[in-house]
């Protein structure tokens, strides 16, 4: 139970509670913590209302409604609640906008949550109300925030549609406004963005706007613009350390291998950390004659646009498609949605032409959906299921193929990713047995997305502090090291990782000369990836305190070369 410990709060402590609560939500996604906070700002705001209520602390009230629909439709809750917070918040948010005031902050809530209310509803099933809901939400909004949000809920509703309609075997073209629309959503969330300075909820939301921007390119067909909007979001999701953030970030950079598969000559380019704060119009790439740089580069043919088919949503119907459509839904944040369609999907291939590969997939990506909705019990069933057809699928193919190899590839992410689940439902043993596994089915394969995976569970066997974490260790640093490819930040953010995990392992089993070379060498990736490794610098700081005490004079040596920046 959340227990408010005053009895009529003041406005600054209603506006501090929503904040925690937005930041939570933002660094978290959908936990008990950030529910209980959005609890606690739900009913702060309406004490404060019921006592006091006034516009501004009406709107308050209808910030803090919408923050609670939202958490309750992404935690995949009640549909009956989840549609009465909806109603309610459409009531005042109606209320506030017919009252005649030249009050523009409060009336930009009250747009942004009829927009967002409209979506949650449509995706409850009342579709046709809560698109007309989203366009009286547009309708109604004037410059600034109000119009951002709803333009990005407009352009959401039409690229639900038509994806619905492209799965059911329609063969969809892009409505004329549609690029337009796009730009203007990513374009305003960016102004948004800019303005507010280091806001992390507005920063996010900017990061999302890019993912709707993709999928808008992919009705365009318009892969280059998939690749520029997505390279963006990359650099944005980087900046933030919660586990949805990570989540979307794994989700992303995946989209980007695909896009690689299948329009190999769009070239991407990871943006840096701060290069959104300075990013023109996206209107600019709109143009069929214009660069696209940088993040993106692209032949001017129009035929090769046409004929690229899209990583996702794309004009056809099947099970490949509606996959993508989940991770897509799960990328965006609207994790209801993804798990209901994901697990839908699971169901059908379970009993269908027994296509394992798909089927694993769809059972991974729906145990990380699960994951992130906080169902640990169903999302381990689901992870063990996963594996189960993947090794199967594996097994069954044969040596030294392509189809082995990324069989392989996806096998060692999958056991890797149920090995983390296993130690989230308290199965630590299991975590284990599904590391070695991955490491085992690795083993010396040379292909590059194996030697990725394998990395992975060479660090995270290491981070589960077995007997032999410092070998492991090593071997992951090793590995990572030889990896690193400057177009592909992850893969330096990933050896920065391993080094100060390396580092820490080094320093606690008598190793301190070990320890301070590897933070040694992590420094400069440190100072590159900037915000993106917030929480590595602060581990780095601590074992660096270690290291100064157990060595001084490689410490002391480090710093007067200039490669010692741990304070």
């Amino acid at each position: 139970m959340v227990r408010m410990p005053w009895s009529t709060p003041s406005p600054d402590e209603v506006d501090r509670l929503f904040t925690v609560a937005e930041n939570l939500a933002v660094q978290q996604g959908i936990t008990p913590a950030s529910r209980d906070a959005a609890v606690r700002a739900l009913m702060a705001a309406r004490k404060l209302a019921t006592r006091d209520p006034s516009r501004e602390n009406r709107g308050r009230l209808l910030r803090a409604s919408g923050r609670s629909t939202v958490n309750v439709a992404l935690d995949a809750g009640d549909s009956t609640l989840v549609q009465d917070l909806a109603d309610q918040t459409v009531t005042l948010a109606r209320e506030l906008l017919h009252e005649q005031t030249d009050d523009d902050t409060v009336r930009e809530e009250a747009v942004l949550r009829l927009a967002q209310a409209g979506q949650i509803l449509a995706s409850a099933g009342r579709v046709d109300e809560g698109r007309a809901l989203v366009s009286e939400a547009f309708e109604a909004a004037g410059p600034g925030r109000g119009r951002t949000a709803a333009t990005g809920a407009l352009l959401t509703v039409r690229l639900d549609d038509l994806t619905e309609r492209a799965q059911a075997g329609e063969n969809v073209a892009a409505p004329p406004d549609l690029g337009a629309l796009a730009v203007a959503y990513v374009d305003g969330q960016r102004a948004l963005a800019v303005t507010a300075g280091n806001d992390p909820a507005i920063t996010f939301d900017l990061a999302e706007a890019l993912g709707t921007f993709a999928r808008a390119a992919v009705f365009l067909r318009r892969p280059d613009l998939i690749g520029v909007a997505m390279a963006e979001q990359m650099s944005i999701l980087m900046m933030f350390d919660g586990g949805g953030a990570r989540a979307q970030l794994e989700v992303v950079a995946q989209q980007l291998r695909e896009l690689r598969t299948i329009a190999p000559e769009v070239t991407v380019v990871i943006p840096g950390p701060d290069a959104w704060r300075h990013r023109g119009s996206y209107g600019a790439y709109l143009t069929p004659s214009s660069p696209v740089r940088p993040g993106g580069a692209r032949k001017d043919s129009a035929e090769r646009r046409a004929s690229v088919t899209p990583p996702w949503g794309a004009a056809t119907h099947g099970y490949a498609e509606r996959l993508e459509r989940g991770i897509a839904l799960s990328r965006g944040g609207r994790l209801a949605e993804a798990y209901q369609l994901l697990s839908t999907l699971a169901g059908e291939l379970a009993t269908g032409d027994g296509n394992d590969a798909l089927r694993a997939r769809t059972l991974w990506r729906q145990s990380m959906v699960e994951a992130a909705l906080g169902r640990i019990p169903d999302a381990w069933e689901t992870a063990q299921t996963s594996v189960t057809v993947a090794t199967r699928h594996l097994d069954a193919l044969p040596d030294g193929t392509e189809a082995r190899r990324t069989a392989l590839a996806d096998t060692a992410v999958y056991l890797t990713d149920a090995s983390q689940i296993a130690a989230a439902a308290g199965h630590p043993d299991a975590q284990i047995t599904l590391l070695d596994d991955a490491i085992a089915r690795c083993g010396d394969v040379p292909d590059r997305a194996v030697r990725r995976a394998l990395g992975t569970a060479l660090h995270n066997l290491a981070n589960a502090m077995t007997p032999d974490m410092a070998a492991h260790a090593e071997r992951a640093v090793t590995l990572r090291r030889s990896l690193v490819d400057e177009s592909e930040p992850l893969t330096v953010w990933e050896y920065a990782n391993t080094l100060v995990l390396a580092a820490g392992i080094a320093s606690a089993d008598g190793r301190p000369g070990a320890g301070v070379t590897h933070l040694v060498t992590a420094a400069p990736l440190l100072v590159r990836l900037g915000p993106a490794a917030a929480q590595m610098v602060a581990l780095a700081r601590k074992h660096a305190a270690v290291l100064a005490r157990l060595d001084p004079a490689a410490v002391r040596s480090a710093r007067s070369r200039g490669q010692w920046p741990y304070a």
